[in-house]
């Protein structure tokens, strides 16, 4: 089920940033390029102009992008490079946290390791300095 949101749908709560959003007040359609006469191109370009010279643009895909049942142009990006931009997030942080586990000593590492791993050197424990 797709879903049509726009800053005024009725039972929702606009966000902070939605007030100074550069289409705020526009008419929405722009932004559905699959519900008007223009061609899906066309209107999407139309609409990512006018995202792209919005102030708060990163702001609206970051909330478009926690629901992925929203259609049309939110943050500059329609649903589909919605998705692409979601798996990219999933597997560039996947890898930040495989990159992260393989980088840590265990914890039950000696204290050399952990000194290592914080930027300390052994004679540095050893003298009693830290």
């Amino acid at each position: 089920m797709k879903v049509r949101h726009t800053t005024t749908t009725p039972g929702r709560a606009p966000a902070v940033w939605e007030d100074f959003a550069a289409c705020k007040g526009m008419d929405t359609d722009i932004f559905f390029p699959e519900d008007s006469g223009w061609t899906g191109a066309e209107q999407a370009d139309r609409a990512k102009a006018v995202c792209h010279a919005c102030p708060v643009e990163a702001d609206c895909l970051d909330f478009a992008l926690l629901d992925w049942r929203l259609d049309g142009i939110w943050g500059g990006m329609t649903a589909e490079e919605r998705r692409a931009e979601r798996r990219r997030r999933q597997r560039a942080t996947a890898r930040h946290t495989k990159q992260n586990s393989q980088h840590q000593p265990p914890k039950d590492a000696p204290p050399h390791e952990a000194a290592r791993r914080d930027g300390r050197h052994e004679h540095d424990l050893e003298g009693g300095r830290s």
